[in-house]
């Protein structure tokens, strides 16, 4: 393992205790293009009967909801036939409908301000206004956000912390065309460039398998990137219903913890809790409240 750059806690006692980070080497990502994946078997997982959406964060220019994993977004929206259209407000079932049913007063001003998978749960923010959309979706292309997640994955992870880095395409041995593949960078091969920086929170059993608690830091905000890098590892999470053929675990293990956008008005900073926390605990010197900044080089 070759050591690159350490991460940044702000509670010191907390950096002191995180080892330096490592870069994954090229034997441990498929000299050739993988899925690290067999195709999926099981049955599928229905949706939640009565999902919760937590508020996170609101005032007058966003709005943040604990999404719950299986859940969509939204949906297309019907529009009612006669000579006055009437708004037709999106199922309770998604979480925009649960916000417009819920909240009336924010109907046709919810604009969502990043994408969330439909199997992961946590931190989704809309805006309520252009400008404050705009000004959010400017951080995210201009890559001032930091975005943490928390993931159970199979297995021991032998390394404390690391970087895994690919080209991610597309997968044309998928008939459907919803799998990505993962290319070494040096292979020459199409796709776009990806990184994913991860500290292991805790080990132990769930589910009675030998499981991981990730901290997982995307530097790139590819399309199915986590599930994929954590895959390629072979230690992919826990049901992933794509990149396994897990039909045990009760809800993919992934979720968006927290979301800090650094924009030219201000820094939002929102935290979601965990809910991995009752399955497998981890050391609490990396709390809720502490931020590692992914963007510090090490002396």
């Amino acid at each position: 393992m070759v050591p690159v750059r350490q991460l940044l806690l702000t509670n010191s006692r907390a950096r002191a205790s995180l080892p330096a980070m490592t870069s994954l080497t090229s034997s441990l990502v498929p000299p050739t293009g993988t899925t690290a994946a067999t195709e999926y078997k099981g049955s599928g997982r229905r949706p939640p009967l009565n999902p919760s959406f937590p508020i996170l964060f609101r005032d007058e220019s966003y709005i943040c909801v604990d999404k719950p994993y299986d859940v969509r977004i939204d949906v297309k929206r019907e529009k009612e036939k006669g000579a006055e259209q009437r708004y037709v407000p999106l199922p309770p079932s998604t979480v925009q409908g649960y916000l417009e049913h819920t909240y009336p007063e924010v109907q046709r001003h919810l604009r969502p301000c990043h994408q969330l998978d439909y199997a992961t749960s946590g931190v989704f923010l809309y805006g309520l206004t252009r400008e404050s959309a705009r000004e959010a979706g400017n951080a995210f292309e201009s890559r001032r956000t930091d975005k943490h997640y928390l993931a159970l994955v199979f297995g021991f992870v032998e390394s404390d912390a690391g970087s895994i880095q690919g080209l991610i395409d597309y997968d044309e041995t998928d008939p459907m065309g919803f799998r990505m593949v993962l290319w070494p960078l040096d292979s020459g091969k199409p796709g776009r460039t990806s990184e994913t920086r991860f500290v292991v929170l805790a080990r132990g059993v769930v589910f009675g398998k030998e499981v991981s608690k990730l901290l997982l830091i995307p530097k790139s905000g590819r399309r199915h990137q986590l599930r994929l890098h954590t895959a390629v590892i072979r230690h992919p999470i826990l049901g992933d219903a794509t990149y396994t053929d897990d039909d045990d675990s009760p809800r993919m293990m992934l979720h968006a913890w927290k979301l800090r956008l650094r924009m030219a008005s201000r820094t939002l900073d929102i935290v979601s809790p965990d809910p991995f926390a009752s399955l497998l605990p981890h050391d609490t010197s990396i709390s809720d409240a502490e931020w590692i900044d992914p963007c510090h080089e090490s002396a």
